[in-house]
């Protein structure tokens, strides 16, 4: 039954990737699309490039700092090569196979327990979420006249789930029961569900509590902060690359709003979920759809690739004695 419920996951995933390529294709002037790429700027795109290398070196080290916040240079070096393992195999395979090989495979080299890998990517995803919120709550202010009528409740509740967010990285103990209670009352219709997603949720907290000193949470956001201003201002270099866009500024709707689409379901590399919403941020800002579209190709594009040839260079260069299929057992079902 696990199998299979892997597959059926999978399958939505690819349908609603399909689904989501469809409206982009269906709106889109595919001649004008291709005038779009006329008189790109390619010193914009080597800019964005560098501040999206930039962007990874601070994920290294945020990462380092939650697995071993006393570790040094040394330690910087020894977690860059998993991490980018991790994005390459999340955007080549299902399952999110790439974080279960930053979960399990890594942990000697790493000198961690496969539990505090899994706290540590808990921790990690807590931190990007919450900051994701920030910026989509600063761009959607900004952006207000441009957003649809519905985009106050929206701001409203991306304050709630930032300001939240951070309470909980304070003061972990204290919603500790609560979360355990809240995921024991959802999946009360399952034992086997209920105890699994306890389990998490206390893997989860063993790593809050360790991180909550003020100190700790304060340097893990401002590092989570310039992680992604640095991934913003790679999409907006990108955008000035391309001058068929009128305003290139909606890249910073385009960043948060994208990247908080990859949580829907969707193929490895979020093929049609990232773009639609990335698209749908820059025609809200007033761009042509067929310029849309083709900044979002070009994101998404550079995005994927440049995670994927560092990680499979050091997978290459670095075996592991795993095989695909024993990473495979090891994913979340």
């Amino acid at each position: 039954m696990n199998g299979i419920s892997k597959y059926i996951r999978l399958s939505i995933g690819i349908a609603l990737g399909i689904f989501f390529v469809w409206m982009i294709a269906r709106k889109t002037s595919w001649q004008d699309f291709l005038r779009s790429f006329q008189d790109i700027h390619l010193g914009w795109i080597f800019l964005g490039l560098l501040f999206l290398s930039g962007g990874y070196c601070l994920r290294i080290f945020r990462w380092a700092r939650i697995l071993q916040p006393k570790a040094g240079l040394h330690y910087f070096r020894q977690a860059g090569g998993p991490l980018l393992a991790g994005f390459a195999l999340n955007n080549v395979l299902p399952f999110r196979l790439g974080d279960v090989a930053r979960a399990f495979l890594f942990n000697r080299q790493l000198q961690v327990t496969s539990g505090t890998s899994i706290a540590s990517l808990f921790l990690e995803r807590v931190f990007d979420l919450m900051t994701l919120l920030m910026f989509l709550s600063a761009a959607m202010y900004f952006f207000e006249d441009a957003l649809p009528h519905w985009s106050g409740l929206a701001l409203t509740l991306c304050l709630c789930g930032s300001a939240g967010l951070l309470l909980l990285t304070l003061w972990p103990r204290r919603f500790e029961k609560y979360c355990l209670w809240i995921a024991g009352f959802l999946f009360q219709f399952s034992a086997r569900w209920a105890e699994r997603v306890r389990k998490e949720v206390k893997a989860g907290f063993v790593c809050l509590n360790a991180a909550s000193e003020k100190s700790q949470v304060l340097k893990l956001l401002g590092l989570s902060l310039l992680v992604w201003l640095f991934e913003g201002l790679f999409f907006v270099s990108l955008a000035f690359s391309l001058p068929a866009l009128s305003s290139p500024i909606g890249a910073w709707l385009a960043l948060p709003l994208g990247t908080l689409a990859t949580l829907i379901p969707s193929t490895p590399g979020y093929i049609g979920t990232f773009d639609f919403f990335v698209i749908q941020a820059m025609v809200w800002t007033h761009n042509s759809q067929a310029a849309s579209t083709a900044f979002s190709l070009l994101t998404h594009l550079l995005i994927w690739l440049l995670p994927t040839l560092a990680g499979a260079l050091y997978l290459l260069n670095r075996p592991l004695g795993f095989s695909l299929r024993k990473l495979g057992h090891e994913a979340p079902t």
